[in-house]
């Protein structure tokens, strides 16, 4: 139970719920099929998520389900010759269960452990399943009331992705790598025959690839030098390592910033710096790109030129279907900055950011 807590706060959209309430369910009653089920009582409907239900089972549940004169309180459990149900909340006329069958469909019961867990599962589900409807539902009408242009809207959205990068990051670097590195230990103390020695130099040297991959993700999700020190040893840092794999030159330039800046900020110009690098690689086909992060005045300038294939677009980023660049938009928008965007086909791209600090 403690890993589906862990799973379901991690969840922020009911869709992203109901996947990871699925793969804990059928983690945990892994002897069984189980499934969630959605069903609507205006229509005496029923939608299986993970799995159909047979025309039997169907059947079965519906009559068990149209025979109750109340809806269920979330954590209730009923059982049926051929299931057993936890309810698990649900919104409007449509309610939500984790289903538990045998794989052949045939009648069978679950012993107290496993009920007891449904039960728990189901209670859990259902404070998160609500909670989350609730959530989509004032966005929504917030979305629809005023717009797409609240910028506190788009911070939001912004905090949350943060959040969820840093967390993946850890999620990577505690759990992932930490069991290649005691793969890496075991097959390192394997000793045998001259054929297994090469067999174990080729697992190495992927295990090898693998590691730095997962290094370099965790650093790109989340490096772990911006707030040790600061924002401008962090991007020289990028600039570093886009160097060592670009075919294209990159001249960076950097003006001291004297002004204190807050973590959301720091986190605004970084992100902004390496999406402009992003698209340098992916889009402007550049031989050059030029690169400038400063202070002056009151304002934090981020300045970036190439020499690529440009595109058409106005000065708006809304006219541009690149989302890296709109995002860079957005970021900026959202602590009161603003993006100039010049370019034209086979001209080149340049872009100026101005941030108040």
């Amino acid at each position: 139970m403690d890993r589906l807590l862990s799973v379901l706060t991690r969840a922020y959209r009911v869709g992203d719920l109901e996947q990871s309430v699925l793969r804990e369910g059928q983690r945990y009653f892994a002897s069984y099929m189980f499934r969630l089920v959605k069903y609507t009582e205006t229509k005496h409907e029923i939608q299986g998520v993970g799995g159909s239900l047979t025309a039997s089972l169907e059947k079965e549940l519906l009559t068990a389900l149209r025979a109750k004169s109340n809806r269920h309180i979330p954590g209730e459990v009923s059982i049926t010759p051929s299931l057993v149900l936890g309810a698990a909340g649900g919104t409007g006329d449509t309610n939500l269960y984790l289903a538990v069958s045998m794989n052949s469909g045939e009648p069978f019961a679950l012993v107290e452990r496993d009920r007891f867990a449904l039960m728990l599962m189901s209670k859990y589900v259902s404070i998160f399943y609500d909670y989350l409807h609730l959530i989509e539902a004032k966005l929504n009408e917030m979305e629809q009331r005023h717009g797409s242009d609240e910028p506190w809207l788009s911070k939001l959205f912004m905090q949350i992705t943060e959040k969820e990068r840093k967390r993946l990051a850890s999620d990577l670097h505690d759990e992932v790598l930490q069991e290649l590195l005691n793969i890496r230990r075991s097959v390192e103390r394997t000793s045998g025959e001259n054929s297994m020695y090469e067999s174990r130099k080729d697992i190495c040297r992927g295990l090898d690839n693998v590691e730095f991959m997962i290094r370099e993700t965790c650093q790109e999700l989340m490096p772990p030098f911006i707030s040790e020190h600061g924002v401008l040893h962090a991007v020289s840092k990028l600039v570093e390592k886009t160097r060592l794999r670009a075919e294209f030159q990159l001249e960076f330039k950097t003006l001291p910033i004297t002004a204190p800046i807050s973590d959301e900020q720091t986190i605004t110009i970084y992100r902004i710096v390496q999406e402009l690098i992003n698209n340098g690689f992916k889009h402007s086909e550049a031989r050059k790109l030029t690169l400038e992060v400063g202070q002056e005045d009151e304002w934090l300038h981020i300045r970036y030129k190439d020499d690529g294939v440009g595109m058409e677009t106005s000065r708006d980023f809304s006219d541009s279907n690149r989302f890296g660049l709109k995002g860079i938009a957005e970021r900026a928008r959202m602590v009161g900055g603003s993006v100039t965007l010049e370019s034209q086909p086979g001209q080149g791209l340049k872009v100026h950011c101005a941030l108040p600090l």
